[in-house]
C-alpha cells in the first residue's frame, strides 16, 4: 500500500511540474491569442502600447483589418492586410476683409466655415498674428516669411521701373521686424536665380542689390514655374511678392501651364505691375502685357494685385501689403483626396459674419508627388 502510494505522490508530483513548465513557457508561435497584434508578435499583458507608427505621426492614416482572412502568406498562414491612405493638411493663408475693406483681426477657429469640393471639412490647425495652435496656446508674435521675386529683365530698365523696384524693397525690408526673414529671387531670360535665401539678416538683401542690374528677355511664366519652391519657415506667416512689368517674352511655359501652377500654391503672391503702354511700344500680341494675368496671379492665391501709376502710390502699396501679411490667419485641415493624381479641389473658406470677406487660395491640385507613396499593402 506505501508502495503504491508512493508512486501516486511521485507521478502527480511529475505531472504538476510538466503543466507548471508548459504554462511557463507562453502561447505557442502563430497562436492567436484574441489581442491586436500581428501574428507572431506575443508580448505580455504588462508590456505598454507600442508607439504610434511612423505613418500616423506623419499625417497618413493607417488602418489594420482582420476580415481578409483569404489573404495568404507564403506559407499558407492567413494575414491580415494594412490599408494605407495619404492624408495631407492643406494650409490656407487668409486676409479678412469688413464691408469697408478693413482688415478684421482677432477671429478664431469657430468665425469660419470651410469646405473641400463643398463638403464641410473640420479646422485642424489655426494660427493668427498673436497666438498659434501648434503645440501649447502659448501667445506670441508669428514671424512673416517673405520672399520677393524680381524682374531683371531688360525692359525694366525703361521708365525707372527698376529704380521704383529698389525702392519697394528696402521700404520692405527696413518694416519687417527683427524674426521676420526675407529671400530675394531674381530672373530674365530662363533664368531664375536665388539672390539670397531666407534670412532675418535684411542687410543682406540690400547688399545683394547693388549688383543686380537688368539685361535679357522676360520669361515671366517661366519664373511663375519656380514658385512652388519658395516657402519659408513652415510655421511663419508666408507671403510672395512678384515685381514685374508683366510682358513675357520668352517662356517655353504656356499660359494654361502657369495658371495650374499657380493653382498649386500654398503662399499668396502679391503682384505689383507698372501702368505703362508697354504693349503698344513693343507691338506685343494680346496675351503678353495684360495686367489681367497678374491680377489672375494674385487672385488665384489668395493675393493681391496692384497697379503703379505714381510713385506716390508706394508707401501705400507696401503698407497694404504688410498689413495684409501682418494679420494673416493660416488655416489648415485633413484632406483625404491624395489618392487622385493631377485632381483639382476647390476650397472654399467663408466667415460666419457676411458682411465680411476672405481672400485666400481657391483650390490645389494634386501632384504626382504627393500621390507617390499612398499604398496598399499586404
Amino acid at each position: 500500500m506505501e508502495y503504491h502510494s508512493m508512486n501516486i505522490r511521485i507521478t502527480l508530483l511529475f505531472g504538476l511540474s510538466l503543466l507548471l513548465v508548459l504554462l511557463g513557457s507562453g502561447p505557442s508561435p502563430g497562436l492567436d491569442t484574441g489581442s491586436d497584434n500581428t501574428i507572431g508578435d506575443t508580448p505580455s499583458h504588462h508590456d505598454q502600447q507600442p508607439p504610434a507608427p511612423p505613418e500616423q505621426e506623419s499625417g497618413r492614416a493607417t488602418a489594420n483589418s482582420n476580415a481578409a482572412s483569404d489573404i495568404n502568406g507564403p506559407d499558407g498562414v492567413s494575414t491580415p492586410y494594412t490599408l494605407t491612405v495619404q492624408v495631407k493638411m492643406v494650409k490656407l493663408f487668409a486676409t479678412v476683409l469688413d464691408e469697408k475693406g478693413k482688415i478684421v483681426k482677432g477671429l478664431d477657429r469657430e468665425d469660419f466655415e470651410l469646405y473641400e469640393d463643398e463638403v464641410t471639412q473640420t479646422i485642424s490647425l489655426f494660427t493668427t498674428y498673436e497666438y498659434t495652435t501648434l503645440g501649447p496656446e502659448i501667445k506670441k508674435y508669428t514671424p512673416l516669411s517673405l520672399a520677393v521675386l524680381l524682374d531683371l529683365s531688360g525692359s525694366m530698365h525703361q521708365a525707372r521701373k527698376f529704380d521704383h523696384c529698389l525702392t519697394i524693397v528696402r521700404s520692405l525690408a527696413d518694416n519687417l521686424v527683427d524674426t521676420d526673414e526675407m529671400a530675394l529671387f531674381t530672373f530674365a531670360d530662363m533664368f531664375v536665380r536665388t539672390r539670397v535665401p531666407f534670412t532675418i539678416d535684411k542687410t543682406k538683401i540690400l547688399d545683394k542689390l547693388r549688383f543686380c542690374r537688368p539685361a535679357g528677355d522676360t520669361a515671366l511664366f517661366q519664373a511663375i514655374n519656380f514658385m512652388p519652391n519658395i516657402i519659408g519657415e513652415p510655421h511663419n506667416r508666408q507671403g510672395i511678392i512678384l515685381l514685374t512689368d508683366g510682358i513675357d517674352t520668352h517662356s517655353i511655359v504656356s499660359m494654361n501651364q502657369m495658371l495650374h501652377n499657380v493653382r498649386s500654391m500654398q503662399v499668396p503672391i502679391y503682384t505689383i505691375g507698372f501702368a505703362y503702354d508697354l504693349k503698344k511700344a513693343h507691338s506685343l500680341p494680346e496675351d503678353f502685357a495684360q495686367p489681367e494675368i497678374l491680377k489672375t496671379i494674385a487672385e488665384e492665391t489668395g493675393g493681391h494685385y496692384f497697379e503703379l501709376t505714381d510713385t506716390k502710390q508706394l508707401a501705400d502699396i507696401i503698407t497694404e501689403i504688410l498689413n495684409e501679411l501682418r494679420y494673416q490667419y493660416l488655416i489648415g485641415y485633413h484632406s483625404n483626396k491624395m489618392n487622385e493624381p493631377g485632381s483639382y479641389h476647390s476650397v472654399r473658406l467663408v466667415p460666419k459674419n457676411p458682411s465680411y470677406s476672405v481672400k485666400t487660395r481657391k483650390g490645389y491640385y494634386v501632384s504626382k508627388t504627393e500621390t507617390s507613396s499612398s499604398s496598399l499593402e499586404h
